[in-house]
């Protein structure tokens, strides 16, 4: 159940509202350079100057970013209220980097007003960076959705990320197209892949590019997607019913990635899950006849992972840097039966927890 988040407050109750009931606690974390705040300390003998007014803009807007995450997560689990919202700042190091991290999280509740309909205050005044912003980011928004506009430079995605602007497509090419500066910008990558919306993620995975990137950004969009919290059942159901090969051996990766809360709906979905998944592997492999030389007839399957002809019999590419299974993951990593057997036992316990007969 969906709903959508009407107040938050910092306090544990609201007046004037009847609480029902209580989901528990939802965070989000946002993860930024730690220079920002070396030159807002240095800055601070012209705290009334415009370069302080520009970092007030910028922690604005990392607030912003992390209430709106929160909110979703709220949505989600189908409260319209968060009650004790928290905002702290830590400092976070490793591998000789200093990063800082804004932490927010509170309560997801739903409540309803006790006496009518209590509709959330709007804020009639805009301030002027505010609106100073709004009007740049639909001026970059604009040039970023034309075809001709594509990240050619880290300076681009930092414009994206400040801005908010969803260029997923864009991204990926600009990880394809220049790959030699990919661990260069990884850092400031998975910054902006963790700040895109969800139905950014969902739009480019049901699109053709997802099918046509080459196998190493595959991978690396299949890492960037690890460090966020994505999973979704229509995503996977429309890949399983693609008859493309290439979209049931990419859809397999998705099939490992975990929903963040299970309820009772998420039962008829697993087994239709499971159905979706043997119906799509069943032809696999897929094998071919050819002649040889003597005009014996040959039968063999085409490796998905490497292109290899494998015997009808072999259940693993021949080829020892590949050792693909049937369905083109490397080193059988992967395969449908395990899936199917895993998500079984997520249906028997998800009932046994939530006693469901």
């Amino acid at each position: 159940m969906n709903c959508k988040v009407q107040l938050v407050t910092t306090t544990s109750s609201i007046e004037g509202w009847s609480i029902e009931k209580y989901f528990g606690i939802v965070t989000y974390q946002l993860v930024i350079g730690a220079n920002i705040f070396r030159d807002v300390f240095s800055s601070f003998r012209d705290i009334f100057g415009g370069s302080a007014r520009g970092y007030q803009k910028d922690l604005q807007n990392m607030e912003e970013i992390a209430l709106d995450n929160l909110k979703k997560k709220a949505a989600q689990l189908g409260g319209n209220l968060i009650l004790g919202l928290r905002l702290d700042f830590d400092e976070v190091s490793g591998g000789g980097k200093s990063m800082f991290m804004l932490s927010a999280s509170g309560t997801t509740a739903f409540g309803k007003p006790i006496k009518g309909q209590t509709v959330e205050e709007k804020n009639e005044l805009i301030p002027f960076d505010k609106l100073d912003f709004e009007i740049e980011r639909e001026q970059l928004k604009e040039k970023v959705l034309s075809d001709s506009y594509s990240i050619e430079n880290k300076e681009q995605i930092e414009d994206l990320l400040e801005f908010r602007i969803d260029a997923l497509d864009k991204l990926i090419l600009y990880i394809e197209n220049y790959s030699s500066y990919y661990e260069e910008d990884k850092e400031l990558i998975d910054e902006y892949f963790n700040n895109i919306s969800k139905d950014s993620i969902n739009n480019f995975l049901r699109s053709d590019l997802f099918l046509k990137i080459n196998k190493e950004t595959f991978k690396k969009f299949i890492d960037l997607l690890d460090t966020t919290d994505w999973f979704d059942y229509d995503v996977i159901f429309t890949l399983l019913k693609n008859d493309s090969p290439i979209a049931n051996q990419r859809v397999l990766y998705l099939l490992e990635f975990e929903n963040n809360y299970y309820s009772k709906d998420d039962i008829s979905k697993l087994a239709h899950l499971i159905e979706l998944i043997k119906n799509a592997y069943q032809k696999y492999p897929i094998i071919e006849s050819s002649k040889g030389m003597l005009g014996k007839e040959k039968e063999k399957w085409e490796c998905l992972n490497c292109g290899t002809k494998n015997p009808k019999e072999s259940i693993v590419c021949s080829k020892f840097e590949c050792q693909a299974n049937v369905y083109g993951i490397p080193h059988n990593e992967i395969n449908p039966d395990s899936i199917n057997k895993t998500i079984e036992i997520k249906i028997k316990k998800i009932k046994q927890m939530l006693d469901v007969t």
